[in-house]
């Protein structure tokens, strides 16, 4: 999940359930991941 994160270009975004469809986890999964990212 965070690969998936770490390879959004700089200046474009993502939500989590676009995230979430890429990994193949709950978007929760991955909002939880993203609050605990430093």
């Amino acid at each position: 999940m965070r690969r998936a994160m770490a390879d959004i270009p700089l200046g474009e975004t993502r939500t989590y359930g676009q995230i979430a469809k890429q990994v193949g986890a709950p978007a929760q999964a991955v909002g939880q991941a993203c609050g605990a990212n430093p």
